[in-house]
């Protein structure tokens, strides 16, 4: 009898310490914390766990430079400037923008923001009406800080974005003018004055193989602007099965200096080199 009476105590105990267990435990938490015993830093609960930005980024701008789609091509414009920006580069990019994703607190202590590269000098990523700053790059060259505009939360992203290296228009716009295989190239034709002439391989052959390999991968130093009123010297049409490019190439006197110029399609100049220029409008058979 008197282990039975046993055995049912100590169900009756076990019980009842299951039942106040959790309350028992919030005391003596509570206790700890009032004593001091306990610090707890309180950080924001991760609001983004998803991608930040949304697929389809058909646009998007870096404080006043805004990159573009036009007849998928993607163009740069500041507002003075307006040229053809690097394709790949910008998809590289996008690529990038979609995998972001706000979920790593790196700080919410805004004396050290600063030293992440956030309140200094603004470098402001705009897609969609969403604006994020970019700060610095991590430590471990693993990812890269930012926060929500005037946002009260430092984060760190997984992607690298050196942003602080493209607030130059320059970086964007494409440098490449042509950028052909040379044995996709069909025909060639080079007018100048009141002469036209036709050039094709023979044999995959090209005549002057040199001046072929220039112009069908000429690139330029610098960007000169959009559609100048200047008289061509020469100009070279290449084409392939399914494009044609024009090239037309002169030369011009800036003060002291001479620009040696290609446009494609009359509209978008560059500067080439004095070099490439000789060639180009050298003999070509």
């Amino acid at each position: 009898m008197s282990f039975l009476i046993g055995k049912g105590r100590e169900k009756l105990e076990n019980g009842m310490m299951a039942k106040y267990k959790p309350l028992l435990i919030s005391v003596i938490l509570m206790i700890l914390f009032a004593g001091g015993w306990i610090t707890v830093r309180l950080m924001p609960a991760d609001r983004n766990k998803k991608a930040y930005y949304v697929d389809g980024i058909e646009n998007f701008c870096i404080n006043a430079i805004c990159l573009d789609k036009e007849n998928d091509q993607w163009m740069a414009n500041n507002g003075e400037t307006k040229g053809p920006a690097d394709s790949e580069t910008i998809d590289n990019y996008v690529k990038r923008f979609k995998k972001i994703e706000l979920s790593e607190v790196a700080s919410v202590n805004t004396n050290k923001f600063y030293d992440l590269g956030i309140g200094g000098t603004e470098v402001i990523l705009k897609i969609k009406g969403k604006e994020l700053e970019i700060g610095n790059i991590s430590g471990g060259y693993d990812g890269t800080y930012v926060r929500e505009k005037d946002g009260d939360t430092v984060y760190k992203i997984n992607e690298v974005l050196p942003f602080k290296n493209l607030v130059n228009i320059e970086d964007w716009i494409s440098k490449t003018v042509t950028n052909f295989p040379r044995l996709q190239i069909q025909k060639i034709t080079v007018s100048e004055a009141d002469k036209v002439t036709e050039i094709t391989a023979k044999e995959e052959k090209w005549p002057n193989p040199d001046w072929v390999e220039k112009a069908a991968g000429l690139r330029a130093f610098s960007y000169w602007g959009e559609e100048k009123n200047l008289s061509a010297v020469r100009t070279i049409t290449l084409e392939t099965e399914g494009e044609k490019i024009e090239l037309n190439l002169g030369k011009y006197m800036d003060n002291d200096k001479v620009i040696y110029w290609v446009s494609r399609g009359n509209k978008y100049y560059f500067e080439i080199g004095a070099a490439d220029y000789n060639l180009l409008t050298g003999k070509f058979n």
